[in-house]
């Protein structure tokens, strides 16, 4: 632009200069030709101006950790003029733990569009770590055809890009999808019965409706009268995951890498659980205690999307002492997530160890080692893990 600019001025003292020097109608012709000119130009770009636009292609993006986003920004020429240049300018910013991070990226998109037409453009973006992206388009510059004049359009378009952490490797999933298999730690009702047959819920006398092959035969023979076999009802749809983002002393970029790590985990735990055909629940604190559904890749986004918000916060508002209060009573298979062992982990899951069996992952330096890990506290009050 400033070339362009420099080259124009130049022009300019020369047609000035000619008309000084030169006594002919060749210096009237000069004039004549450099005024058209100009005011050709400032026209068009003053009437491409008025009839550009420029939006995304998407209102949302989903990416990667490690991976480039591609993102699609359509632009329209609705004038009648061919636009033979534009430029977008865009600012990425990083939005993490409800704060915008403090350097934002910026970047340029170039452009022809023919007459009433729309031609679309990508840009890809780098999604280092998991968090949500902010792409801003704060405007369209628009050029003449010699790039003389330069004109800008505000717009004020918005897009946001959860980046999700790293897609488990097979090996990984198979790991994690395999510890979290049911097992000797299966969970059963205590007031409802069920349809499982390995486990029974009750016997009792027989009654009309019962399906034959439930009747025990053998307790039958033995009283005289029909003895029917309730069975149990397997509490696995109520797995639960509970994920406390606590403060840590660990340097910036430490932590950043302990909290990537972290996501790593998470993501390959839901997988597995949403896997097996239904869902679990989620509970977090946002904005206070947060407790909801997972059972769609839907639902796991948007989980990631809320959890990339929370600042960090101490034991004293854990979301385990939270649950614990609103479910005291409840029986079920909970798997604990932080980004650190702790005390403050431990204790949380020796409060909620006393109705329920639980799991705990935290960021390990191995990768064997990255899978669920079942929590036990023996008599003495030592807590141990229990592979």
């Amino acid at each position: 632009m400033f070339l362009h600019i420099l080259i124009y001025l130049i022009l300019s003292a020369a047609v000035y200069a000619g008309n000084v020097f030169i006594d002919t109608y060749i210096a009237f012709i000069i004039d004549a030709v450099f005024i058209v000119t100009s005011v050709v130009s400032l026209i068009t770009v003053v009437v491409l101006r008025c009839g550009i636009n420029a939006v995304f292609t998407q209102d949302n993006a989903v990416a990667y950790r490690g991976e480039k986003c591609a993102i699609g920004i359509e632009i329209t020429n609705n004038s009648p003029l061919v636009l033979t240049s534009c430029k977008v300018k865009l600012t990425v910013t990083g939005i993490n733990k409800g704060k915008k991070r403090s350097k934002s990226v910026k970047h340029r998109i170039t452009a022809m569009c023919p007459p009433r037409q729309s031609v679309v453009r990508q840009f890809e973006i780098k999604c280092p770590h998991c968090e949500i992206l902010g792409v801003s388009m704060a405007g369209v510059y628009v050029y003449d055809f010699l790039r003389i004049f330069r004109v800008r359009k505000k717009l004020k378009q918005n897009l946001t890009v959860v980046v999700l952490p790293k897609i488990p490797e097979s090996h990984m999933l198979d790991k994690v999808s395999a510890s979290v298999g049911e097992g000797e730690d299966a969970l059963y009702s205590t007031v409802k019965a069920g349809n499982d047959p390995t486990e029974i819920f009750a016997i009792r006398e027989y009654a009309g409706g019962d399906r034959i092959r439930n009747i025990h035969w053998k307790l039958s023979s033995k009283k005289s009268e029909l003895m029917v076999k309730e069975y149990g009802l397997a509490l696995t749809d109520n797995d639960t995951v509970i994920i406390d983002i606590f403060k840590t002393d660990l340097p910036k970029r430490k932590n950043r890498r302990v909290m990537d790590e972290m996501y790593d985990m998470l993501y390959s735990l839901v997988n597995a659980l949403t896997a097996r055909g239904f869902g679990f629940n989620a509970c977090y604190m946002k904005d206070g205690f947060n407790s909801t559904r997972i059972e769609t890749d839907n639902d796991i986004n948007g989980m990631f999307a809320q959890i990339y918000t929370i600042r960090p916060y101490d034991n004293e508002n854990s979301c385990a002492v939270n649950y614990y209060a609103h479910n005291t009573n409840d029986r079920r298979r909970i798997f604990y997530v932080s980004p650190v062992y702790s005390a403050e982990a431990v204790k949380n899951m020796a409060l909620l160890s006393e109705n329920s069996i639980v799991y705990y992952m935290t960021p390990r330096d191995k990768d064997a080692e990255r899978i669920p890990v079942k929590f036990v506290m023996q008599r003495e009050g030592v807590y141990e893990s229990d592979r």
